[in-house]
């Protein structure tokens, strides 16, 4: 549960990975933005119970270090009210969590290991941390330069 805090002001970062097992993994390419800037303005209301059109369709760049945007990752994020542990008669109106949906990433560059000698392709798995909490999609074996997790969510 995130307090309202930092719904305004900590970050959603979101990172595409290539699995390459047994070698390491390969970062395909990260974003990273505030977690109100994935909010309409005026998501929460007064009260802090509901949040008023909180859903929001996103596309964002992914961009690797020393190479600049790679590819793009589209998804859909909703802040959600949460209740507390220790409210069970009344709510908590200041307890919130962000739900990422319908993710997919496309324009990915090919970073598996023998892509081009023996053709394989790779198998991306998406990563999103707020502060200390990381949540992470499984892998597609053999999507390629475009992946959709459908039916997946990751809640944080």
């Amino acid at each position: 549960a995130l307090p309202e805090y930092a719904v305004r002001w900590k970050y959603l970062e979101v990172e595409v990975w290539n699995e390459n097992a047994p070698a390491p993994d390969t970062l395909i390419g990260k974003t990273k933005m505030r977690i109100r800037d994935l909010l309409k303005p005026s998501a929460l209301d007064h009260d802090g119970h509901t949040l008023a059109g909180a859903e929001l369709k996103r596309e964002l760049p992914l961009a690797r270090k020393g190479k600049g945007q790679q590819a793009f990752v589209k998804l859909t994020s909703t802040c959600e009210r949460m209740p507390t542990l220790k409210e069970k008669t009344r709510m908590s109106k200041n307890k919130f969590q962000i739900r990422l949906s319908e993710m997919r990433a496309f324009d990915m560059p090919e970073t598996e290991i023998g892509a081009k000698m023996l053709g394989a392709l790779q198998d991306p798995f998406l990563v999103a941390t707020i502060g200390k909490v990381t949540a992470a999609t499984h892998e597609i074996d053999g999507a390629g330069e475009a992946a959709q997790w459908d039916g997946e969510e990751l809640r944080l």
